[in-house]
């Protein structure tokens, strides 16, 4: 997964804590970070956010925190829409969060134009939550949805279905506040289920094949 900056923040941002984007669409094997800020989420009972993001970055042949020495540029645009919700639940008011969401990332050779892109949507859960006792939650999400990969607009992977996975946190003596909590550790895939045709493949050796 390749960290970047993002070039546009979200018009409307969402908890960092508990839903980083790029877990959720790490279903559609979309090989980015989104970075968002914290809001408060701890006041009422439930809330529902709609956000929109949008951003572009160039990333220079040889970049070691993209895919090194491909012999191109790459041009990256990423747009994402969608709906961020959040509910309390149990006896300590525990937040569960969930994401509904659409979106295209495209990678672009410049000189030649060819692109490879993805096209998503999908949702994902809290789907249990689970307070060890130590100061940490062990949190397991559930992730469902289709991502269609095209080269110049011609379809030629999808990746959809099911995946769980659980990561671990610190929630920083307050269980029922996300604003303080901090990641500790991925803790994996608890399930999966569906069509992966990406599975296997070099991302990076793909957008030799396909673009370069």
């Amino acid at each position: 997964m390749f960290t970047r900056s993002v070039q546009t923040r979200a018009r409307h941002e969402r908890p960092k804590t508990r839903r980083p984007l790029s877990l959720a669409l790490a279903a559609c094997c979309i090989p980015l970070l989104l970075a968002v800020t914290a809001t408060t989420a701890s006041a009422g009972r439930g809330f529902v956010e709609h956000f929109v993001d949008e951003w572009t970055v160039t990333h220079l042949d040889g970049s070691e925190d993209f895919c090194g020495d491909l012999g191109f540029d790459v041009v990256e645009h990423f747009e994402i829409k969608g709906v961020f919700v959040g509910t309390r639940r149990g006896r300590e008011g525990i937040w569960y969060f969930g994401d509904r969401f659409t979106g295209t990332n495209s990678f672009t050779n410049p000189e030649t134009g060819g692109e490879y892109r993805v096209e998503f949507s999908g949702t994902d859960r809290d789907q249990v939550i689970t307070d060890n006792g130590d100061g940490t939650l062990t949190i397991q999400v559930q992730l469902t949805g289709p991502g269609r990969w095209y080269v110049d607009g011609t379809l030629m992977f999808i990746d959809t279905g099911m995946t769980r996975f659980s990561f671990l946190i610190d929630h920083g003596g307050t269980p029922n506040n996300p604003d303080d909590d901090e990641f500790i550790e991925d803790l994996g895939l608890d399930k999966e289920a569906g069509l992966r045709q990406t599975d296997g493949r070099d991302f990076c050796a793909d957008l030799v094949e396909f673009i370069g």
